[in-house]
């Protein structure tokens, strides 16, 4: 409910994006309060995760989770007491790299979802042929876990090729041409960029 409600406030309209320069307009539309509300929301559910692996570590609990592996946030949390990169880390840094690493994958999540149904409604052959299989392999379960998805090869194909041909980050970075050179008939100059 929470990740809805902001999105909305995000995604809605406020009169300061007309207006930028006026800021007053946040306060007369509301839109200040509101964001105000969902960030000390965000802000409690973080510290409440981190105080929560902090109190597991402090009872002797290695690790967090059922497989007793070290997590992103006990990772963390280890950085932060040893010191061992020399920069102070506190739990305003651990809450906005945990925020910054959900909003970065549910983006590159959605990106995804949204290029798949975009490939598989140009070509309804390959939409009736993932569908097909998971009627098949999902008949008759209301639920289902990892190793029900894992079964699914041919879906697992689609978001594939998808990753293939429309990749949610860019995968390369820009490369320079040393040197004057002739690729494909085409000539690209010394320091030409190619990205």
């Amino acid at each position: 409910m929470l990740v809805k409600d902001i999105c909305s406030l995000i995604g809605g309209f406020d009169l300061t994006d007309l207006f930028p320069s006026q800021k007053w307009l946040h306060n007369i539309s509301g839109m200040k309060s509101k964001l105000s509300k969902a960030h000390s929301k965000v802000d409690e559910i973080l510290e409440k995760i981190i105080n929560d692996h902090r109190d597991n570590r402090a009872k002797g609990k290695k690790y967090n989770g059922e497989s007793g592996n070290e997590d992103f946030v006990d990772a963390l949390l280890r950085v932060m007491e040893s010191e061992e990169f020399g920069l102070p880390i506190t739990n305003q840094n651990i809450k906005a790299i945990i925020l910054e690493m959900f909003l970065a994958g549910t983006e590159t999540a959605s990106t995804t979802i949204i290029w798949a149904f975009l490939e598989l409604m140009k070509n309804s052959r390959v939409m009736e042929k993932a569908q097909l299989e998971v009627r098949e392999r999902l008949d008759g379960k209301k639920t289902f876990n990892d190793s029900d998805l894992e079964e699914l090869n041919y879906l697992q194909f689609v978001i594939k090729e998808t990753l293939r041909l429309h990749p949610p980050a860019p995968l390369l970075f820009p490369r320079e041409c040393r040197e004057e050179t002739k690729i494909d008939g085409h000539n690209t100059c010394e320091n030409q960029s190619s990205g």
